[in-house]
């Protein structure tokens, strides 16, 4: 019995038993506009398929995507083998009340005589001059499909598998250019009964029909599609629709009615490899809301397809300004005027009557405010009352603007109804494990205006952290809190940072407090007895670092000039020498070690010994402290700077292995031996 999909009749003419045969020119009973070429009759071939201007024995099927084929139309190209079972039939008929021609393939074999497997569709052709001239539509009806592949073209027992190849359906006026073909296909299996999932009896396409494709030549199906925009903002190059107008190639236009009174043309796009054309258009909605977008697409013949979809148009955002101000003059409690207060709204043109303002003052009370444009590039400012605060102090203002659309904005800004003291802390650094550095002076005060006759803190602030000698490498903040001053307004800019850098057996460089545009090379030896040596690398930027015979890299730059070289021996018996060659401060320390060595290099140099050391200035001038038990120091060597030589331990001497408490006072001192002036001087 027929299922629903392949339709009775049709079957007047048989084309008798054969193996890759066809018949000859068979009338349709119409004419067809097939991708602008006209036909009225064409070729029924066994292979699954009918070609127009001549006949095609062709039984492993080519794509259709292909140039230099045959216009052809196949809803199953496959090697069909009649000589045993069912065979071919064709002839013309009604569907729906409009002129017909269809070929039917009534459950029929493979090549070679295989009828094990069946396959049952048909090809139906329906005139469509209602629609315009030339147009019709295509059907491909399936009710059985078995088999996929022929012997012939590499298949076994009607499947594909991995070597043959398999059916393919659709159809092409045989150019290969883009939009002249329509193609289905898939690996071994794809559209097989035994398939559930693709199998052409359980699809469908412009149908309701299970096993039936339905293809409108002549016929612009159109899709909308939704739209989304901001009021005020160019929608640009939006896709509005596509459509398909399968097996047909023509000239189009499009025409869109944007919902908002304004109409336009659009851009059509295409088509692309499978047929579809993309209608593309710009537009400005200036308000927002909800609107209906027609869009008309329109052949040569003058048919027109309209689609309906809709344009969604946000209210635009508000942005507010960071820059309110309001004080009195000069500077104290009592009226204030607001200025400065100003936003913008993405939607340009003069808004205001849609507009509104609340001001909260920062002092628990509220006003309303003044919306008013300013220029062509949407900026408002907000007005407000004279307003008297209580007392001298710094306020927070925040106004928050409103539009009708719902879209809000926020401007802040500052009030400051008296003179304004700025306590910002600074960025300070220790070593991990080290006892946190003295943060009683790490801030500094300015003054707006000017300080007033002297007058000034009256209480110091207390600036804290919360690092400690066993926190972790990484940044804290440095807080001051708690300060007073009778004749001005106090604000805090806590933006110091308390950065503790690891501590370990390695070097680096890390920027130095006591000259922020440059470096401090760190240099580490081990607690073991440590052979350290400072070279210059080639330039007077940069040194090479050797311990115990290793590399470690060169460090320091034109970008990355160093300081002063810090180098500490860290325990053990060390020699720590500095190449003549290095100009570059140095500072030397052997740690808590047993005896040692330290010989002095090219620049300036600070050398701190333990019991047993040896000491030697290096060329430039050098201060020699020996710290505790017996050291020799030895500051007359030929070649060496002067240095002053300090036998035992001074208050500058490292209380643990890293302390940075007295490096500004060292750096002064040793700047000031090193600056070459007299001794008398």
């Amino acid at each position: 019995f027929l299922l629903a999909a392949v339709l009775p009749g049709f079957d007047s003419h048989t084309l008798p038993a054969n193996d890759d045969l066809s018949t000859g020119a068979i009338d349709l009973g119409f004419t067809v506009n097939f991708y602008g070429v006209e036909y009225s009759q064409a070729y029924v071939n066994n292979n699954g398929n009918i070609t127009f201007g001549e006949a095609s024995y062709q039984f492993t099927p080519t794509a259709l995507t292909d140039s230099g084929e045959v216009p052809r139309i196949a809803p199953f190209f496959a090697d069909v083998d009649t000589q045993v079972g069912n065979v071919v039939s064709y002839g013309t008929g009604m569907v729906d009340g409009h002129l017909a021609f269809g070929v039917n393939w009534p459950g029929v074999g493979y090549y070679y005589e295989h009828t094990d497997k069946t396959d049952n569709f048909q090809l139906v052709l329906i005139d469509r001059e209602d629609r315009g001239p030339g147009d019709f539509d295509i059907e491909f009806n399936y009710n059985q499909i078995q088999w996929e592949c022929g012997d012939a073209s590499g298949g076994s027992g009607g499947l594909a598998g991995s070597e043959g190849i398999p059916a393919l359906l659709g159809f092409t006026n045989g150019s290969g250019d883009a939009g002249t073909y329509f193609e289905l296909t898939g690996p071994s299996g794809t559209f097989l009964d035994s398939n559930l999932s693709t199998g052409l009896i359980y699809q469908r396409m412009n149908s309701d029909v299970d096993g039936r494709f339905v293809f409108s030549v002549g016929n612009v199906e159109i899709q909308p599609t939704p739209i989304q925009g901001v009021e005020g903002q160019p929608i640009n190059d939006a896709t509005v629709a596509t459509f398909i107008n399968p097996g047909r190639l023509d000239d189009y236009s499009a025409q869109i009615d944007w919902g908002d009174g304004a109409v336009s043309a659009g851009t059509i796009l295409g088509p692309d490899a499978t047929g579809l054309y993309t209608v593309q258009a710009s537009h400005t909605y200036a308000e927002e809301g909800s609107y209906v977008v027609t869009t008309t697409v329109t052949d040569a013949d003058g048919t027109s397809a309209p689609a309906t979809s809709f344009a969604t148009v946000a209210d635009a955002p508000l942005t507010g300004s960071s820059t309110a101000t309001a004080g009195g003059s000069p500077y104290q409690a009592g009226s204030s005027v607001l200025s400065g207060a100003t936003f913008t709204d993405a939607n340009p043109g003069d808004h205001s009557a849609d507009m509104s303002a609340v001001i909260n003052w920062g002092d628990g009370t509220t006003s309303p405010g003044t919306v008013t444009y300013n220029n062509n590039n949407g900026v408002y400012t907000v007005s407000g009352p004279h307003h008297t605060y209580p007392a001298v102090s710094v306020y927070l203002i925040n106004i928050t603007v409103s539009d009708v659309g719902g879209q809000t904005g926020i401007i802040q800004g500052t009030a400051v109804t008296g003179p304004l003291l700025t306590i910002t802390t600074n960025n300070q650094w220790m070593l991990a494990g080290q006892t946190p550095p003295s943060l009683a002076s790490a801030y500094t005060v300015s003054y707006y205006p000017s300080q007033l006759s002297g007058f000034g803190l009256d209480t110091l602030p207390t600036v804290a952290t919360t690092a400690t000698s066993s926190s972790p490498a990484g940044s804290y903040p440095i807080v001051a809190s708690g300060a007073a001053a009778s004749h001005y307004v106090i604000v805090y800019h806590n933006t110091g940072v308390l950065t503790v850098e690891p501590t370990i057996n390695a070097d680096y460089l890390m920027p130095d407090p006591l000259n922020p545009a440059q470096n401090i090379l760190y240099v580490w030896g081990t607690a073991g007895n440590d052979s350290i040596l400072i070279n210059s690398a080639g330039s007077s930027n940069s040194v090479l670092v050797i311990v115990n015979g290793v590399s470690r890299g060169t460090f320091g730059s034109t970008s990355q000039p160093i300081s002063r070289i810090v180098v500490h021996g860290d325990g053990g018996t060390d020699s720590i020498v500095v190449s003549p060659s290095v100009t570059a401060p140095a500072w030397l320390y052997l740690d808590n070690g047993t005896g040692g060595i330290i010989r002095g290099g090219g620049g300036p140099t600070y050398e701190f010994g333990d019991p047993g050391a040896i000491l030697y200035g290096g060329i430039g001038r050098s201060i020699l402290i020996g710290g505790r038990g017996a050291q020799t120091l030895n500051a007359g060597n030929a070649g060496a700077g002067d240095a002053i030589l300090i036998g035992g331990t001074t208050a500058y001497n490292p209380a643990t292995p890293i302390d940075t408490s007295h490096d500004a006072a060292l750096l002064a001192i040793l700047n000031e031996w090193s600056s070459g002036d007299s001794y008398a001087n």
